[in-house]
């Protein structure tokens, strides 16, 4: 991170760069990263996304409370669906920054991503 602020344009662009490959390898994206950053209380809410719906389940809300977040993850889980290693991957990690954050914040890929699964399970948000 330090790098972003290098004299050299081409140095901040491939700090962004890697940040950017960094925070996508491991399912979060730049608002985790700030969320992370920022002292609770004071972060930016999030994005308003684009209003028409991408699934049953209607717009990307920004962020959801760990509890029906892990809830959502659970039926999906136990459902019988049989998920990609990707996707238990990213399950994996929704439940980690649920019970660490407890409010997770989602990207409208995330958004999509995580919603398409649960209309494949079956499972509802609650």
């Amino acid at each position: 991170m330090p790098m972003l602020s290098s004299g050299q344009a081409g140095e901040c662009a491939a700090a962004a760069a890697a940040i950017d490959r960094l925070l996508k390898a491991n399912g979060l994206d730049w608002h985790d990263l700030t969320s992370a950053i920022v002292s609770p209380g004071t972060a930016a809410p999030p994005p308003i996304s684009d209003p028409t719906p991408s699934s049953p389940f209607g717009d990307n809300p920004g962020a959801v409370a760990d509890d029906l977040l892990c809830d959502a993850i659970n039926a999906i889980q136990h459902s019988g669906v049989r998920l990609s290693a990707s996707s238990e991957a990213f399950l994996n990690q929704l439940q980690e920054r649920a019970y660490r954050y407890g409010t997770v914040y989602f990207s409208d890929n995330q958004w999509k991503w995580f919603t398409d699964l649960m209309t494949r399970a079956g499972a509802r948000m609650q």
